[in-house]
C-alpha cells in the first residue's frame, strides 16, 4: 500500500504442491519465508546438504533438498524473475533457483543463521525500493542491506546485513 502499486500477492502454505501451482500460474516474484537446514554438516561450516523446510500438507514437515527444488522449479518452465529465500543457510536453495533459470535470487549465506527482525527489515526496505522507488534489483538489495545495518532492535546489525547475498553474483 505504501508503494502505491497495484500488485497481486498470494500467501499460501509452503508445500511443494503449492510451489508447483504458483510456478504453473506464472508467478514472477516468489518470497519464501521459513526455515532452511544443512543436513550432514554442523550447521555452521557450510559442509552440509541444504534442504528447504516445507509443509507436507497435513501440518508435518517436508524437507526438500536443493536438487529436488531445482528440478521442481525447472520442470515445465516458469516465469520467475525474482526469488527471495528468507531462511537460514539458504545459499544452497538460492543456488538451486539460479540453476533452474531464475535471474535474480536473494538468499542468506550458507553458514549463517538470520534473525527474524533482520529478514523483516530487509524485505520491507527491498520491496519498497523496487515498487515505489523504481530501483533495480541490485540497488534495492543494497538499500535492504543498509536498512538492516542501521535498524534498531537487531543484534549486531552490521553483521546481520552482511549475511544477505544476491545471486548469481
Amino acid at each position: 500500500r505504501r508503494a502505491r502499486k497495484d500488485i497481486r500477492a498470494v500467501s499460501t502454505p509452503a508445500t511443494s504442491r503449492n510451489l508447483r501451482q504458483l510456478l504453473t500460474d506464472g508467478v514472477v516474484c516468489l518470497h519464501y519465508c521459513g526455515h532452511g537446514l544443512l543436513l550432514g554438516g554442523d550447521g555452521g561450516g557450510g559442509d552440509g546438504r541444504f534442504c528447504l523446510v516445507l509443509e507436507d500438507g497435513s501440518g508435518g514437515t517436508h524437507l526438500l533438498p536443493a536438487a529436488d527444488l531445482e528440478a521442481l522449479v525447472a520442470a515445465g518452465g516458469h516465469a520467475l524473475q525474482l526469488v527471495v529465500v528468507s531462511a537460514c543457510f539458504s545459499h544452497g536453495g538460492g543456488a538451486a533457483f539460479v540453476a533452474a533459470g531464475v535471474p535474480h535470487v536473494i538468499a542468506v549465506k550458507r553458514a549463517e543463521r538470520i534473525q527474524d527482525r533482520a529478514a523483516a527489515v530487509f524485505a520491507e526496505a527491498f520491496y519498497y525500493a523496487v515498487l515505489r522507488g523504481g530501483k533495480t534489483v541490485q540497488q534495492a538489495f543494497d538499500i535492504g542491506r543498509s536498512a538492516v545495518a542501521n535498524a534498531c532492535g537487531i543484534v549486531e546489525a552490521h553483521s546481520e546485513a552482511e549475511k544477505f547475498v544476491l545471486l548469481p553474483h
